[in-house]
């Protein structure tokens, strides 16, 4: 193989050995005259395992190099054409040259690895334990919540510009301003149709920089915060498309300016769509560059009305999200063409320092406002009804949720919940959210304590515990590294840990080990934190029985996990023979 010279544009031949979660393959070039060294290990965009290509180096470093591929000699028998246009440019999904059944067994592979490598544990004991991936037969049109940041050239000027009196009223591209002056709207009733005089003295304001516009409603590229085009996103939920669609209609209809990231301007930052799977509820965010208080500048009563003409056309194209999964008959949602899709909630998130926090949202409350219907919407997963609200974490992927939370289920039990096993006594939730775990398994607990940071949340807990009518579940604000054994008055008899993709800190492990709960299931979107917890939970007196990693995220790099385990000094119905 050859030596990797200081010139990074040169051209190379490469055989990939394996490849990473984030769709890049891996070769490794031999160190020169030291059999000892594994060499020098190069990143390839987009090529498989078995695969040689030319390849050009684009970015060395002390270790690795970063390559694009010149030219693909022998492809792979696992490659496939990726079904979007925009792949090549995209951020959002990374897999799609990967043909779906070879994306389940690398998330599998992963999860291993990660449990071996990381967490220490005895490779063939982890090999043996974890089940297949859970995947999709319909593996598209999955999202229910779309984050679409909104891009535009605009500039600022100092003449005063001629406005429409009646917003609605098409305006000139090159003339359309967004000045913000729509008056103040109680929490629950659909804004007014803003008013702006025919002139403006002295006052500057914000257009369209290009005629035609560059208007852009989309996805970040790969690696950037440029907001890259597309005709069509299939993982997204139809509902999301059409919203997203009509709002790129309406804004260039009405003059409305998104956000130039290089001037600072501009009023949409991002369109946030949450769509309820079931239920046929759609929410939607304006994300702006504006300061608490000021209005968008249209008549969100018209903007409703324009959204739910253009839902109700296309509720044909919408059912297709609701495919059955033959995998798990039980899993076939209810929705048909008869299902209605509206518009049912629409709010403003102000967020003038986006770049600076590294967050699309603010979640200061008193940066958010109703501006038109309910305050929530709502979803089922099983048996249970969910409220959304504009801020609460909901799983992007009902169908793989609920498979999800039946695996936890059943670890939580010891056994199918068909089987008739006892109930169980004592059920601690940490990171709890909006108490959707628990809740699921409310009907084999004697009692739930839900523990979450987020007031918010607690708050769609509590709600969620009395629209399901669960009356034995309690949820409490509390950051999870604070807990201490003595918060407990009962001892759990099982404890379900769901972080966010940092893992668990130290003091709270310390604290799950000191209760010793006999059972307790770890729910992870990232393995390699994962393995980092596991090594310390089973170095504290647990044993890993089971692994089930669930695809919600089809074409993408990411992997949920859900880990039963057991503690080695309890005697319990939880068996390797069951599980595997």
């Amino acid at each position: 193989m050859p030596e990797i010279q200081e010139n990074i544009s040169e051209t190379i031949i490469v055989t990939i050995e394996a490849m990473t979660t984030e769709g890049k393959g891996i070769a490794r070039i031999p160190a020169p005259g030291d059999e000892k060294t594994k060499g020098y290990t190069v990143f390839c965009d987009g090529l498989l395992p078995g695969e040689k290509a030319e390849v050009r180096i684009t970015d060395r470093k002390k270790n690795y190099a970063e390559a694009k591929t010149v030219k693909l000699i022998s492809a792979s028998p696992s490659r496939t054409t990726p079904f979007c246009a925009a792949f090549e440019t995209c951020g959002g999904c990374c897999l799609q040259h990967l043909k779906y059944e070879d994306q389940l067994l690398l998330k599998r592979e992963h999860v291993v690895s990660c449990l071996s490598r990381i967490g220490r544990q005895p490779q063939e004991y982890i090999e043996a334990i974890t089940r297949p991936t859970l995947g999709m037969d319909h593996p598209y049109d999955y999202r229910n919540h779309m984050q679409y940041p909104v891009s535009e050239t605009v500039i600022r000027v100092d003449a005063p510009v001629a406005e429409p009196a009646n917003p609605t009223d098409s305006a000139p591209a090159a003339d359309a301003a967004t000045v913000a002056v729509s008056d103040a709207v109680p929490a629950v009733t659909p804004a007014p149709a803003a008013s702006v005089d025919a002139t403006i003295d002295d006052v500057p304001v914000v257009i369209p920089a290009l005629a035609p516009r560059d208007l852009t409603i989309g996805l970040y590229g790969k690696r950037s915060h440029t907001v890259v085009h597309h005709n069509s996103c299939r993982i997204a939920h139809p509902a999301c498309e059409t919203v997203r669609r009509e709002t790129y209609k309406y804004m260039l209809e009405r003059g409305i300016t998104g956000y130039d990231a290089q001037t600072g301007l501009g009023t949409i930052r991002h369109l946030i769509v949450r769509v309820g799977y079931q239920t046929g509820d759609l929410m939607v965010i304006f994300v702006t560059n504006t300061p608490p208080g000021e209005k968008l500048p249209f008549a969100v009563a018209d903007y409703v009305k324009e959204i739910n003409y253009r839902l109700e056309k296309d509720r044909k194209k919408l059912t297709r999200a609701t495919e059955p999964d033959s995998r798990r008959p039980s899993y076939a949602p209810a929705v048909t063409e008869d299902q209605i899709w509206k518009l049912k909630s629409v709010w403003q998130n102000h967020n003038t320092t986006a770049e600076r926090q590294g967050q699309t949202l603010s979640y200061r409350p008193e940066n958010t406002q109703l501006l038109h219907g309910s305050q929530v919407i709502t979803d089922r997963i099983g048996e249970n009804k969910y409220i959304i609200s504009p801020l609460s974490f909901f799983q992007v992927n009902p169908r793989q949720t609920e498979k999800l939370y039946d695996t936890v289920l059943e670890y939580a039990l010891g056994k199918p919940a068909s089987e008739s096993p006892e109930p169980i006594a004592n059920l601690v939730d940490i990171y709890c959210g909006a108490g959707t775990i628990g809740l699921h398994l409310s009907r084999y607990a004697q009692k739930i304590i839900g523990i979450e940071s987020s007031e918010s949340a607690v708050k769609d807990a509590r709600q969620n515990a009395t629209l399901n009518k669960v009356t034995h579940a309690t949820y409490h604000t509390a950051h999870a590294e604070t807990l201490t054994p003595s918060n407990f008055a009962d001892a759990p008899s099982c404890i379900i840990l769901d972080p966010p993709r940092k893992g668990c800190v130290p003091t709270l492990l310390n604290t799950v080990l000191a209760l010793k709960a006999p059972r307790l299931i770890y729910v992870s979107c990232d393995p390699a934190t994962l393995g980092r917890d596991i090594e310390i939970l089973v170095a504290g007196g647990y044993k890993v029985m089971a692994v089930q990693p669930v695809d919600m995220f089809p074409w993408t790099e990411h992997v949920e996990t859900v880990v039963g385990m057991e503690r080695d000094d309890v005697d319990l119905q939880l068996s390797l023979k069951h599980f595997n």
